[in-house]
Parts: C-alpha cells; structure tokens; sequence
C-alpha cells in the first residue's frame, strides 16, 4: 500500500513537471509551481528527486525516447539514401525542435542554466546518437561511412540540433534549415546538388 502510495506521488509530480516544462520551459518553471499543481510540498520533491534538473530529465527522457523511435521507425523503411539522410535531419534540425509546444527548447536551457556539479549522465544522449547512426550509417556510401562511423556524424548531428532549437522561434523553424540540409547530404552522401529537394511536410 505504501509503495502504491509513493508510486502515485511520483506520478504526480511527473505529471505536473511535464505540464510547466512544457508550458513554460524549464527556465520559468519552479519547484513550487510543480509541488503545487502536484499537490505535495516542494520538500516532498526533494524526496524523489535529487534537483529541479533530475525532474526535468525523469519527463523529458521518455518523451525524447519516443520521439527518436518514432522518426528511426519511419527512417527504416525509406529504402533511397538520400530521402532517408534528408528524412532525418529534417525530423532532428526542423520537427523535433518544434513539438509539444519547443519542449526541446526546455533541454537547451536546462543544460546551460545547470552548474557542473549537477551535470547530468551523457547515457541519454548517447543512446540517441546511437539510434540515429543505426538508421543513418548504412545510406552513406562506402568510403565515408568509415570516416563517419563511432558517432562522429551524429554527434555533429546533435550539436546542431541545440543550435537549431535554439533559433527555432515563435515565427517558425531557422529559415535555412532545408538549405543546410541539402548541403550535408552533399558533404556525407557526395553526390548531388546543394540545393535540397523537397522535404516532408
């Protein structure tokens, strides 16, 4: 019963954290505000989670878990290479960053505002540029898949994503998006234009 009990508190602040990052990104959000819309104190929170950075990490993780196997599912099934790579940076560089209202904006800031003692583990992200790299690798051609291989690709890949998150703001995606995608495929593909071809949605 006790379990029980201490399983629906901590749903219960998951619920509210989700709600205020996504609302209003992790930099407005407060302990407090999420205590009280959780119904416990903010001492309370503390009893589940270390700091405001673990519990945003606690709702943000799955929600970018879901995201990447959603895109890596859909990415597996185009069989042309360069849709396939194009596929994905548009999802990681244009999609991603505008879902759920910018959630991802909410990791930037958590990241930047988060002292180094508090740094969180680099495991989340490392799956994620794994995931993308299993989908990716094998729609480069031979002779720079093996210059690109260990997450050297998609670690650029989600270095930029910070970026493009960051510029994404209340008008739309950076206004280049599709222009520096074109120029990647170029670069990790070889062959073709700079200029893209037209991308999904």
């Amino acid at each position: 019963m006790a379990q029980r009990k201490k399983e629906a508190v901590s749903e219960a602040i998951l619920a509210s954290a989700y709600n205020s990052f996504r609302e209003k990104g992790y930099a407005a959000t407060s302990i407090s505000e999420i205590a009280r819309a959780a119904s416990v104190s903010p001492a309370n929170i503390y009893v589940y989670f270390p700091s405001k950075l673990d519990v945003f990490l606690a709702v943000y993780e799955p929600w970018l878990r879901e995201q990447i196997e959603r895109m890596c599912a859909i990415a597996a099934e185009i069989n042309d290479p360069s849709e396939r790579i194009r596929f994905v940076l548009c999802d990681v560089w244009r999609d991603l960053p505008s879902r759920d209202n910018r959630f991802a904006r909410s990791l930037v800031q958590a990241l930047s505002t988060t002292s180094s003692s508090e740094l969180c583990s680099r495991a989340m992200f490392q799956w994620a540029e794994q995931r993308v790299e299993e989908v990716i690798l094998d729609a480069i051609p031979e002779p720079r898949r093996q210059m690109l291989r260990d997450g050297v690709l998609t670690r650029l890949i989600f270095l930029a994503f910070d970026g493009f998150v960051m510029k994404r703001g209340d008008e739309g995606p950076c206004d280049r998006v599709e222009e520096v995608i074109g120029a990647v495929w170029q670069l990790v593909g070889g062959e073709g234009d700079v200029a893209p071809t037209a991308l999904p949605g």
